[in-house]
């Protein structure tokens, strides 16, 4: 996420300059993230691994058991201790007392699951929680169970430790203003000083937070039903399946492939596509990225995508492709001409 180099100033952590490599999905590299975490622990540097459920631009969801198991089996997740002293500070005097105290016992890693789209829905199909979760949420739906849609479990259940979970209101809560909500086990909250004329303690950086956007999560929740909740993102998924169908109509049979004009991945509300005309992109508001292959630099696509929230529809995608379907084929032409694979097999 954007915003995490941004955090590291404050908590005062090192200047790790790269990302954890993923793949063409989105989704971390499991095998590269083992190399990196050995590395660390071996130089006993705790880590802080974060996991995206429903990344910002291809809307995947990282599979957080796999990747807590992945590490767990190399004996990387342990729980370190080491000796610790207390210094009394007696300046009036001008003496220090330095008394020993119990050893440090903590966990060398924190996972943690920025799920600021994805957890609004994860839960209700989770097929890793087993065979309850599925048959409620088909008995929700009024679907059979083999047709509910598969995600991977990320919650405090889920058998990966995790610790720590954010997800937005902004989202499909509709706050009118950015903000999220954290979820920690209680064994991990630290103790934080209770502040009088707030009523509560105080656990934000900021000393503030905004009571409008509590209301309205508060609102969107009580208006809406877990059956609600599961039908908005069936709905999306539908909404994304029509935006394939169009794509399709412009390329055939293209849908990720090395080199190919638009992607959209199993369980993702995103889809993605050849950038358009920048007039394009300013009228659609579209969200411009680039899509990386992790090869040549001249072979990364330039690309946009569209998230198939509650407020899209059909009548939205018919207008965007029809106004736009003629520049997609102008620039995917361009850029396999430019990449060099107009001549490759893709």
């Amino acid at each position: 996420h954007k915003m995490y180099p941004d955090a590291k100033c404050p908590l005062g952590t090192a200047r790790w300059p790269n990302k954890v490599p993923s793949h063409v999905d989105g989704t971390m590299d499991i095998d590269a993230l083992v190399k990196l975490v050995e590395f660390f622990t071996h130089k006993h540097h705790p880590v802080i691994i974060v996991c995206n459920y429903g990344t910002t631009f291809t809307g995947m969801h990282d599979h957080v058991k796999k990747i807590h198991d992945a590490l767990d089996a190399r004996g990387l997740l342990r729980v370190v201790e080491w000796e610790r002293s207390h210094t009394d500070d007696l300046s009036e005097k001008g003496l220090h007392s330095t008394h020993n105290l119990e050893p440090i016992r903590r966990d060398n890693h924190w996972i943690h699951v920025d799920g600021a789209l994805g957890a609004f829905y994860g839960s209700i199909f989770n097929k890793e929680g087993g065979q309850e979760i599925i048959d409620r949420t088909a008995n929700l739906l009024g679907m059979d169970a083999s047709k509910v849609p598969s995600l991977p479990a990320f919650d405090f259940g889920c058998g990966a430790e995790t610790k720590s979970i954010v997800m937005s209101g902004h989202k499909e809560m509709g706050a009118p203003f950015p903000t999220g909500v954290v979820s920690v086990l209680r064994k991990h909250m630290l103790d934080f000083e209770a502040v009088s004329y707030i009523g509560s303690a105080d656990t934000t950086i900021s000393g503030s937070r905004s009571g409008f956007n509590t209301l309205a999560m508060w609102s969107f929740l009580a208006q809406n039903s877990a059956k609600e909740h599961a039908e908005m993102y069936i709905r999306g998924l539908k909404i994304a399946d029509y935006a394939v169908s169009k794509l399709n109509a412009i390329f055939p049979n293209k849908m990720n492939t090395f080199g190919g004009p638009f992607f959209h991945f199993p369980g993702s509300l995103a889809v993605l596509f050849v950038r358009p005309s920048m007039d394009s992109i300013n009228e659609f508001s579209l969200s411009p990225d680039r899509m990386r292959y992790g090869r040549k630099p001249e072979v990364d696509m330039d690309v946009v995508h569209i998230f198939c929230m509650t407020s899209m529809d059909e009548k939205k995608i018919d207008k965007l492709f029809d106004r736009i379907g003629g520049e997609l084929k102008e620039n995917y032409e361009a850029y396999l001409q430019r990449s060099g694979l107009a001549h490759q097999e893709l």
